[in-house]
């Protein structure tokens, strides 16, 4: 239906619209408030859902989030720990063992920790250590022959320590494949390989890696080992990356960005370390040989 006017007259007010005219443009006006009220309210959803993951899920160490996601967790760290049993050479009962036992059953004595940390040792001359989700912790046997003694091996751990408590690694998986894509690749053979290849592949940020490099510093002052160790051990690797020395096997400064930074902040947090320092009774020598 359609109703003819003289647009001339209305325009100049001395013409009165249809009524049926008038009533449409109410009921549009009143249906673009309505659509703006409920946008505004899913806006604020938004703002407030967002807030709320980024303190709870980005910000505390020992969250555990919901009961969803330990489970999905736990299942990424038995996948990954069956993945390193098939495709990497695991080192069992050797004097490299019983020591990296020794320094983190001494690291996790002094915080809370809420996982069942299991430090595995694989056999690779690439320079290494990294984390799997659910409190795994994998050192590569070439990064263990590069430390001098045992602290700069703990400080490493410690290190590795602090992605584990962050879930560094767990949000990363979440962030990039989504919880529902996370089970599905505990069930499925490709999309398994293909969340095994981001875990291997996974890449701390600037951030992530100063917030572990910050717990660890605190995590061996708390048990008496000075963290100039970690220092040096990594000015020895930032040394021997530079000269071209070991460059190609050493992973673990180009896997871990701005070394030289780090290296000047934790040298800055060591400075306020005071007291007796605490002693390792291992013939490091010794082990380093057992590899």
């Amino acid at each position: 239906m359609y109703a003819l006017y003289d647009t001339d007259k209305a325009r100049n007010g001395t013409y009165a619209l249809p009524r049926f005219y008038t009533m449409k443009k109410t009921i549009t006006d009143k249906f673009i408030k309505e659509a703006l009220i409920i946008f505004g309210i899913i806006l604020i959803a938004g703002i407030i859902g967002y807030t709320g993951y980024v303190l709870f899920f980005q910000q505390t160490p020992s969250n555990t989030a919901t009961v969803t996601v330990p489970k999905i967790e736990k299942k990424l760290r038995t996948l990954c720990i069956k993945y390193a049993e098939h495709n990497q050479i695991i080192v069992h009962d050797t004097l490299a063992n019983a020591a990296v036992h020794e320094i983190t059953e001494l690291l996790i004595s002094n915080t809370k920790i809420p996982y069942d940390v299991n430090v595995i040792i694989v056999r690779s001359r690439v320079v290494n250590a990294f984390t799997y989700p659910g409190g795994v912790i994998v050192i590569n046997t070439g990064l263990i022959k590069e430390t001098d003694n045992p602290e700069q091996l703990a400080a490493v751990i410690s290190h590795e320590l602090g992605h584990v408590v962050y879930k560094d690694v767990y949000r990363g998986i979440i962030q990039k494949f989504g919880t529902r894509m996370a089970l599905i690749g505990l069930i499925g053979n490709k999309a398994g390989k293909k969340i095994i290849h981001a875990i291997i592949c996974t890449h701390f940020s600037r951030h992530q890696e100063t917030r572990a490099d910050r717990f660890g510093v605190m995590l061996l002052a708390g048990v008496s080992i000075n963290p100039l160790h970690y220092a040096d051990f990594l000015e020895k690797l930032l040394d021997k990356h530079n000269t071209g020395k070991l460059d190609r096997i050493i992973q673990y400064v180009s896997t871990h960005p701005d070394t030289h930074k780090r290296i000047q902040r934790v040298t800055a947090k060591a400075k306020m370390f005071s007291g007796h320092e605490y002693q390792f009774s291992l013939d490091w020598q010794a082990v380093i040989d057992s590899l």
